[in-house]
């Protein structure tokens, strides 16, 4: 008689699998991004194009306190206007120079080969790498 019920008792588990109701297909809600349309005898990769960096420095030092980074310029100069992007590995930010300083003077254009004196609006690391963002138009 055991057996009988074990049978039954799986018969029974079988068909409440069976009735179970099915669930319904969720449907993904549209995103409100618009795809961009390709301009006609263009190329698409002229569509959107990326700014073009240029390394410029490193940074050698920060003062915390009066929120100043010291670049050293390595690779490229530099003028008060340009567009900078500092990144490393905690560091990912962009500004535009509004002041340099070279020995505790205001200059309007830096060379290759100084160390400069940048207020920057975020905290910067030593080793960070200093690049001009150069717009595309």
């Amino acid at each position: 008689m055991a057996k009988k019920k074990s049978k039954t008792k799986s018969k029974a588990r079988a068909k409440a699998k069976k009735a179970a109701p099915k669930r319904k297909s969720v449907k993904k809600a549209k995103t409100a991004v618009k795809r961009l349309k390709p301009i006609p005898g263009k190329p698409a990769t002229l569509i959107v194009a990326a700014p073009e960096k240029r390394m410029v420095g490193k940074v050698t030092h920060y003062y915390n306190k009066i929120g100043v980074g010291i670049i050293e310029l390595t690779d490229s100069d530099l003028a008060v206007g340009d567009e900078i992007s500092i990144e490393g590995m905690h560091t990912n930010f962009q500004q535009k120079i509004q002041s340099m300083h070279v020995e505790h003077q205001a200059v309007n254009i830096a060379r290759v080969g100084q160390v400069v004196g940048l207020k920057v609006k975020d905290r910067v690391h030593e080793k960070d790498i200093v690049y001009k963002v150069i717009k595309k138009m």
